[in-house]
C-alpha cells in the first residue's frame, strides 16, 4: 500500500546557552508498506519486535533512525535492506 512516509533525523545542536539540544529535520516520500515475514531472526533478540517493512526508494534514505507513517505513528529503524536496484526495505518497530 503506497503511502506519505516522513524519515526523521535527529541531531543535537546548542542552544544559546551553548547546551545541546535535540532537533528534528523531517523529510517527506513515498513508500510501500508489507508485512514483516522473517521475524524468526529476531526472536533470538528480544529487544527487537519488527512491526512493518517500509519499501522506499535507496537514494532517499540518508541513514536516518526514526520515521513516521500517515498516521503520526514513529517507528524506529532497526534494519535496512537494500532488495532491487533501487528499493530498500526499513524494517521497523513501534516507538510509540
Amino acid at each position: 500500500m503506497e503511502q506519505y512516509l516522513k524519515l526523521v533525523k535527529q541531531t543535537l545542536e546548542n542552544n544559546e546557552f551553548g547546551q545541546p539540544v535535540p532537533t528534528e529535520t523531517i523529510r517527506t516520500v513515498m513508500a510501500d508498506s508489507k508485512s514483516v515475514t522473517r521475524t524468526e531472526f529476531y526472536q533470538a533478540i528480544e529487544k527487537f519486535r519488527p512491526e512493518v517493512i517500509f519499501v522506499i526508494r535507496g537514494y532517499e534514505y540518508e541513514g536516518e533512525t526514526v520515521v513516521e507513517d500517515e498516521q503520526g505513528k514513529r517507528y524506529n529503524v532497526i534494519r535496512t535492506y537494500q532488495t532491487e536496484f533501487e528499493d530498500m526495505e526499513l524494517t521497523c518497530q513501534s516507538l510509540n
